[in-house]
């Protein structure tokens, strides 16, 4: 068990592993904050000229790869072991990136647009096997009470390494008229980066007895255990939903704000950049936040942001005035950033608080499969109202005029104050269950 295996490493040694486990994130991540963060993807996409439903559906590629294969990928996983599949799935994001980069060079723009989308699918099915091998290193060397620390000083870093990349983007476009060179430099080194991701993954521990017997691993078994895991499903099912009503929020604000309001890329990357140093505060607040306040208040509190967060968003319809709308797209952005940044530190622990020992692969597998469909259909489904129309262009209540921007927004706000009722079956907010079933 993972556990064990960190107590009998000294201090020394765990020290060195957070410090390895550091730099590789740091290398990796600007991946995934390419893809993640959405706004230079949907860039990218509009560049080679697709459309506002292709340009949403790419956003969406990263999840459905992860609801399709994240289980299956933690079976895997187990069977080959971690160093191997973090080499598998570093190589290949490697070459998804190669792909998207070098897209507009050899194919026209129409085509470029769809082998981009292509190779973004390709980038989210190293994902799973990347995330099925992650968590398990960081037990291998984590102790419980060193956890929350390091998911937030990791984070942190990390959001503020991407953050200045993005800030510097945000200047370069500035002052370049056509771009495109510089969003497929970016793409290539993105690429580069998980070569260096590996390498120091390559440095992390093994619980040597976790190698054992491999051969008999039972994925189906391993996942009756996760499905049999009620409080692990509970908090499943609740970042699920959580996922559905927030991942289309701010791709729809960057769409909105490119196709019509006709902003600038350089004020649209802004309000991207005010979102990622929203991050670097959360990151940098979250340990202590969750050591002061405990994890139901720390649960309590990111619901309830999330409610809040979208209404500054959705405050916008009532001014004309871009610069006001603006400032509100910011503090929305800034808001979120930091409550995410909060929000995942807690939910990750949360995660490895929650697995069986000897079950942790296939626990975060589950739960990661579990919350990567909330995510995956709000964006699929999103990309399909906007692409077959089902929120009118324009509208009128009252005195207030809203576009299908305004319409989804509202969508979203009210499915997370319904969602708020399954904050009864996460196991931090309601620890002590009493079961009854009398069939």
């Amino acid at each position: 068990m993972g556990q064990d295996f960190a107590a009998t490493l000294c201090d020394a040694d765990r020290k060195k592993y957070r410090r390895y486990a550091l730099f590789s994130c740091l290398g990796g991540c600007v991946a995934e904050v390419v893809v993640d963060t959405n706004v230079l993807i949907i860039l990218y996409q509009k560049y080679l000229g697709a459309e506002n439903s292709k340009s949403m559906f790419a956003t969406a590629m990263s999840g459905l790869a992860s609801v399709l294969l994240l289980i299956p990928f933690a079976g895997i996983t187990d069977k080959i072991g971690l160093k191997k599949a973090a080499w598998q799935s570093c190589i290949w994001a490697f070459v998804a990136f190669m792909i998207m980069g070098g897209a507009p060079w050899i194919f026209s723009d129409s085509i470029a647009s769809t082998i981009v989308l292509i190779a973004l699918f390709m980038y989210g099915l190293t994902r799973p096997l990347y995330a099925a091998a992650w968590f398990p290193y960081m037990d291998n060397f984590l102790l419980p009470k060193e956890r929350a620390g390091f998911f937030s000083g990791m984070r942190f870093f990390y959001t503020l390494q991407n953050a200045a990349l993005i800030l510097f983007l945000g200047q370069v476009l500035v002052r370049f008229e056509a771009p495109v060179w510089l969003l497929q430099l970016t793409l290539l080194l993105a690429g580069a980066l998980q070569l260096v991701r590996y390498y120091f993954m390559a440095q992390l521990p093994v619980n040597p007895d976790e190698s054992k017997g491999k051969e008999k691993y039972n994925v189906l078994k391993a996942l009756n255990i996760s499905i049999k895991n009620s409080p692990l499903v509970g908090f499943s099912i609740y970042r699920s939903m959580l996922g559905f009503a927030m991942a289309s929020v701010m791709p729809l604000t960057y769409i909105y704000m490119k196709t019509t309001l006709k902003l600038p890329d350089s004020l649209i990357v802004y309000v991207t950049v005010a979102g990622m140093f929203g991050s670097v505060l959360g990151y940098s607040l979250a340990g202590w936040f969750i050591r002061r306040y405990g994890s139901r208040c720390t649960i309590l509190v990111s619901h309830l942001t999330y409610i809040v967060a979208p209404f500054i968003l959705l405050s916008s319809i009532f001014f004309s005035n871009i610069y006001i709308m603006l400032g509100l797209f910011i503090a929305g952005d800034f808001v979120l950033g930091i409550i995410s940044a909060i929000w995942g530190v807690q939910s990750s622990a949360e995660m490895l608080a929650l697995a069986r020992p000897g079950n942790k692969v296939m626990a975060m597998a589950f739960c990661g499969t579990i919350t990567a469909i909330g995510g995956a259909v709000s964006r699929i489904f999103t990309s399909v109202a906007l692409g077959a129309g089902f929120f009118a262009a324009t509208w009128q209540w009252g005195e207030v005029y809203g576009t299908w921007y305004h319409g989804l927004i509202i969508v979203f706000s009210l499915l997370n104050m319904l969602f708020t009722i399954l904050l009864l079956v996460v196991p931090a907010v309601v620890p002590e269950h009493e079961d009854y079933y009398n069939p």
